[in-house]
């Protein structure tokens, strides 16, 4: 199948970068690489599970449900790289410092929330059980209106068209801040689910693989 879009898979130093900054939206960071040579031009890209980088022309016309078969046999991405810079969700971003979801709570005792993911070796929970910090989600209630992994493609406006169809289960500790907002339509796809943001993460033990939903 070619693709109607450029992918590539990310080297270490992308890798390294984006997991020390906060997600675009759930499972993916849209980055600008910036090269170390001045007559090279920046690039906006989508890193996905800080694993591969997308690279799109125009969202609509993007297949809606790819497979990661689809991303076998895929190339490195090759150029010098300065820095990378991680887009904060532009769907708040009226201002730069409103750039996130702009309702604050914090954890109760029995909250437990849901990361849907179409990797289950998630980057942003460690094998520890910990959740990086500026890691996305949604609520336990939002899984009853989204019943596969297809479904969460467009409810959570995932712009990458993998099918997020493994469920994390993270319980932080009481008082943990937690950031709620609305997805909006955005890269050709409807949105309206919840989103959750953990500014801080959440420690050791907080999070795991739970089960899967039907991929579509």
């Amino acid at each position: 199948m070619e693709l109607p879009f450029h992918v590539f898979r990310a080297d270490y130093e992308v890798f390294r970068q984006a997991l020390n900054q906060p997600e675009t939206g759930m499972g993916y960071q849209e980055v600008a690489i910036f090269p170390h040579y001045y007559n090279q031009v920046s690039r906006i890209l989508y890193l996905v599970n800080t694993t591969y980088l997308w690279e799109f022309e125009n969202f609509n016309n993007l297949p809606l449900f790819l497979s990661l078969e689809n991303l076998q046999q895929i190339p490195s991405y090759i150029g010098s790289i300065d820095h990378i810079s991680i887009a904060t969700n532009s769907r708040y971003a009226v201002s730069p410092e409103a750039a996130l979801p702009p309702y604050t709570y914090y954890s109760k005792p029995g909250d437990v929330f849901i990361r849907l993911s179409a990797f289950n070796n998630d980057k942003r929970i460690l094998s520890d059980g910990s959740v990086l910090a500026g890691t996305y989600g949604t609520t336990l209630t939002d899984m009853t209106v989204t019943p596969s992994g297809l479904a969460a493609v467009g409810r959570y406006a995932l712009p990458n068209r993998l099918s997020a169809f493994y469920r994390y289960r993270i319980i932080p500790p009481v008082g943990t801040p937690i950031l709620f907002g609305t997805v909006t339509p955005d890269y050709g796809l409807c949105g309206g689910g919840v989103e959750v943001f953990f500014p801080n993460g959440c420690p050791k033990g907080s999070a795991f693989l739970f089960d899967e939903i039907p991929d579509k």
